[in-house]
């Protein structure tokens, strides 16, 4: 275990430091002390954090502040991959992340340091400016998915910085409402009301929407009912295809249905299978994560996923959760039961300095060239048929 020099912030009186691949015992104490402290959201919790490190992640670096009497105030791991590039010394960094794509099929969301609440806004900048300075130097440093605003207060504005991925998160706010039918007359326009009454008359014929939730014992059961209709959605980007995706939510799930974060759900009429729900419940939050709906019907005019989004929404107000959370991902019923939508995006940071600059002028030559050479290339027209 390695560990590096201190570096103190004498305006703040904190201590950051980063040590090499340390005991996951020492990183767990650490993680779950600064949980209790920390605004954190299911994706930075040990749950998911800690079946990361177990599942994929092997060498990596947690980085540490700590206050002048030597508690954790914030806390992140970030886990080095070689770079592309022809020259040495330009590994990529990723926070929370191991830039293998294979691997980050699971997609982490509100991605951030592990922060004391009421240092966050004062720690993030410092813990940046470290990671940079000390880790990063010539390299590259992806921060995301993560929410513009936490981005905007990275710090990090004299860098060099490239967005490569953005898209929009929704959710419902619950605490707005005093009923579950406030939301509905606030939130869902007439048209969306009436597609719902109208579908879940429809399913009423069927024989009734109903809920069946898997238990420990029926994990695997879950995925195999799952698979089917979402690599049929979603084809070969499907994380049914890969086989590290599927082995990281079974061991989440092991551990998260017993305890009540995990929720999978089979949605059924009668006889009839109209799909299925994985969410997590963490800290008064219903997060929506993964679904696989039936989409044979003929009938147009049913509606699996806003319904079942549309009763799932009322059991978590019913169940004082705070937020029904969509998260990421622009997809029409998202937009029509949600009432509050954000920015979510990756970006790459770098160190603005000679060998970067060198690097970036090699990599648009070859990105020039393969331009190039790509529409130089002779295309041969087709030859009619007689």
């Amino acid at each position: 275990m390695e560990l590096a020099s201190p570096q103190t912030d004498l305006s703040t009186s904190m201590t950051i430091e980063h040590i090499d691949t340390p005991d996951l015992t020492l990183v767990r104490e650490l993680w779950c002390e600064l949980e209790n402290r920390a605004p954190s959201n299911v994706f930075l919790s040990w749950f998911w954090i800690g079946t990361w490190l177990e599942v994929f992640v092997t060498d990596f670096i947690l980085v540490v502040a700590k206050s002048d009497h030597g508690v954790p105030v914030g806390l992140g791991i970030i886990v080095k991959t070689p770079s592309n590039s022809p020259l040495p010394g330009f590994e990529d960094y990723h926070l929370h992340r191991t830039g293998q794509r294979d691997l980050d099929q699971i997609w982490i969301e509100y991605n951030d340091y592990l922060l004391d609440t009421e240092l966050a806004d004062q720690l993030r900048p410092l813990l940046n400016q470290y990671v940079m300075d000390n880790v990063v130097k010539r390299g590259g440093f992806s921060i995301g998915v993560s929410k513009q605003e936490v981005l905007a207060h990275s710090g990090l504005f004299k860098h060099s910085q490239r967005t490569i991925w953005s898209t929009m998160a929704y959710r419902v706010n619950l605490h707005r409402y005093h009923s579950f039918s406030e939301y509905e007359k606030q939130t869902l326009s007439k048209n969306a009301r009436y597609q719902i009454r109208r579908s879940k008359k429809r399913y009423k014929g069927m024989g009734g929407v109903e809920f069946t939730h898997y238990n420990v014992e029926n994990i695997d059961q879950f995925f195999n009912d799952c698979a089917p209709y979402h690599l049929e959605r979603w084809g070969k980007s499907s994380g049914f295809n890969n086989p590290k995706f599927l082995d990281f939510h079974h061991r989440l799930a092991m551990k998260g249905v017993p305890q009540g974060i995990v929720q999978l759900v089979k949605v059924s009429a009668g006889e009839h299978h109209l799909g299925y729900i994985y969410n997590f419940h963490f800290k008064g939050c219903a997060y929506f994560y993964l679904s696989a709906f039936n989409y044979t019907f003929t009938d147009k005019h049913l509606k699996p996923g806003l319904v079942t989004h549309h009763m799932l929404i009322e059991a978590a107000q019913k169940s004082g959760f705070e937020y029904y959370d969509f998260m990421g991902g622009e997809l029409q019923y998202k937009r029509t039961l949600s009432d509050e939508e954000m920015s979510l995006e990756m970006r790459v940071y770098r160190n603005i300095n000679l060998a970067n600059s060198i690097k970036l002028a090699i990599d648009h030559a070859a990105v020039l060239r393969d331009r190039l050479t790509h529409s130089s290339t002779p295309t041969q027209s087709r030859k009619k048929k007689n």
